[in-house]
């Protein structure tokens, strides 16, 4: 499996560098309002995003959104504890100097702004690299959300974010560790499971 998740990873990431900034934009565009367009998002009080990298799926214009509307966001920060590397989420208020530079190129919020704690979240927008259409997701790597994902409140939706063409006609390979979403967005569609 680890051999089919490498090769799935490589391909997904090699996908999307290849696409045109423009074409990146406009399908980010697209993607982020079917997102601030969710049932789920509107009744959402505080929503758990991540800040996209460069070939993602561009988060900032549904973050603004948010905070548009007076919802709480919160983004994830990696942190070392006993050794091991976490993710927390904390509080981000719209102001680009709450964010600071984080490993493997992620921009995350500053350690001092507020924790937001993973019970606190009414919907979770999860990154990855490839989703199916049965709720499974290939991450990077890092198990992160794998880990976090059970510690929010199992009735809260939790949607993959994603370009269509990263999700696939078959199943991702996944173990029994990898936790599923309850959807997908992207910028052709939502899609429930």
């Amino acid at each position: 499996m680890r051999e089919e998740k490498a090769a799935l990873r490589a391909a997904m990431q090699q996908r999307r560098a290849a696409e045109d900034a423009a074409m990146r934009a406009q399908r980010s565009a697209r993607a982020q309002q079917h997102l601030v367009e969710l049932p789920e998002f509107g009744r959402a009080g505080t929503i758990a995003f991540y800040w996209a990298m460069a070939e993602e799926v561009d988060t900032q214009h549904a973050i603004a959104t948010a905070l548009g509307q007076g919802r709480r966001v919160a983004l994830p920060r990696v942190t070392r504890r006993a050794g091991i590397r976490q993710m927390m989420f904390h509080q981000y208020t719209g102001s680009p100097a709450e964010l600071v530079p984080g490993p493997f190129g992620l921009t995350e919020p500053a350690a001092t702004a507020p924790v937001v704690e993973p019970e606190e979240m009414d919907l979770v927008v999860v990154p990855g690299l490839a989703f199916d259409g049965q709720g499974g997701r290939l991450g990077y790597g890092g198990g992160y959300y794998d880990r976090f994902l059970p510690l929010v409140r199992p009735e809260v939706p939790r949607f993959g974010f994603c370009f269509a063409f990263q999700v696939q006609t078959a199943s991702v390979p996944r173990g029994s560790h990898d936790i599923l979403v309850h959807g997908t967005v992207t910028d052709a569609e939502v899609r429930r499971f």
